[in-house]
């Protein structure tokens, strides 16, 4: 809140835009996906279905469309760095 020149509080104009909801994220495909972590698409999906990156099948049956959320995979890249950290045991490398 600033004063007003009567001494009064005012709200701030940006108080009340920040209040507004944020749209959910959208989910990407695996080219977007493998670009942004830098890997080739055909390991994204190896590692998808093998639950070794953040990943949502959509569809019934064997085969599956693979979609990613950026954010996810950001959080999981920077647990990937901190895990390959140096003095990092292989415990926690392992985790």
């Amino acid at each position: 809140m600033h004063m007003s020149s009567s001494g009064m509080p005012q709200q701030n104009a940006t108080h009340t835009a920040s209040s507004q909801s944020v749209p959910p994220e959208k989910f990407v495909d695996a080219d977007r996906a493998a670009s942004f972590v830098c890997m080739t698409r055909r390991k994204l999906l190896d590692w998808a279905r093998a639950s070794l990156i953040p990943a949502h099948p959509w569809g019934e049956g064997r085969r599956h469309t693979w979609r990613f959320l950026l954010s996810e995979l950001e959080e999981w890249g920077r647990k990937q760095d901190n895990s390959r950290a140096p003095g990092a045991s292989k415990k926690e490398r392992l985790q």
